[in-house]
C-alpha cells in the first residue's frame, strides 16, 4: 500500500469553507453551555450570563494578540450557540412537564 507524504495535507486542496469558523464558535459554545449547565449543575441563567461575558472577553482579548483578531461575528455565533441550547432546554422542559401532566391525568381517570 502506497501512502503519499502529503496524504493528509489539506492546504493545497481547492475546497474552502469560510463559515467553518462561525460554525465552530456556535458548536463549541452550544457544547460549553451544555457542559456548564448540565454537568456542573450551574443554573441556566448564570450559565448564559457567564458564557456571554466569557465569549465577549475572549473576542476582546484577541485584539491584543498578534496571530489572532477579535470578530463581532464570532461573538454573535457564540451567543447564538448559548441561546440555542437555552431554547432547546426550555422546550425539553416544557414537553417533559406536559407529558408528566397528561400521564397524571390519565392515571386519575383510570382509577
Amino acid at each position: 500500500m502506497f501512502f503519499s507524504p502529503n496524504l493528509f495535507d489539506f492546504s493545497h486542496h481547492k475546497f474552502r469553507f469560510p463559515q467553518i469558523d462561525t460554525i465552530g464558535h456556535f458548536t463549541s459554545f452550544f457544547l460549553l453551555t451544555w457542559f456548564v449547565h448540565s454537568l456542573l449543575k450551574i443554573s441556566l441563567g448564570r450559565t448564559i450570563i457567564t458564557l456571554m461575558l466569557y465569549g465577549a472577553l475572549t473576542e476582546f482579548g484577541q485584539h491584543f494578540l498578534v496571530y489572532r483578531q477579535g470578530d463581532i461575528t464570532d461573538y454573535i455565533a457564540d451567543v447564538f450557540g448559548i441561546l440555542f441550547f437555552a431554547l432547546l432546554k426550555f422546550l425539553y422542559t416544557l414537553v417533559k412537564k406536559k407529558m408528566t401532566k397528561s400521564s397524571t391525568i390519565k392515571q386519575i381517570n383510570i382509577q
